[in-house]
């Protein structure tokens, strides 16, 4: 049994995602080489995911806890499989016009 209870929330994901983000924002902004761009972009991916897997954990718990959650796991787990198979060029592309 671990040491720590679970967390019921989102907050570290949430900010691993925006720290994620901000890197690979400044690192475009300050014309770092593309090799380092690449990983940037592997990292905000790879926490994307993690969010969002984080967020269909906490809804397959509130499931079994008995509340109504309609087809939220169903969109999580199509929005999963778009991002895993988004590209690099894509995600670049989206994070820049969000600005």
């Amino acid at each position: 049994m671990p040491s720590y209870p679970p967390r019921n929330n989102l907050t570290k994901k949430e900010e691993e995602l925006f720290k994620n983000k901000i890197r690979l924002l400044l690192a475009v902004q300050n014309s770092v080489p593309n090799e380092q761009i690449i990983k940037l972009i592997d990292k905000f991916k790879k926490a994307q995911l993690s969010l969002l897997k984080a967020k269909t954990h906490l809804l397959k718990e509130k499931e079994i806890q008995g509340e109504a959650i309609n087809n939220n796991l169903k969109q999580l787990q199509v929005q999963i499989d778009e991002w895993r198979q988004k590209s690099n060029t894509d995600i670049l592309k989206e994070l820049l016009t969000k600005k």
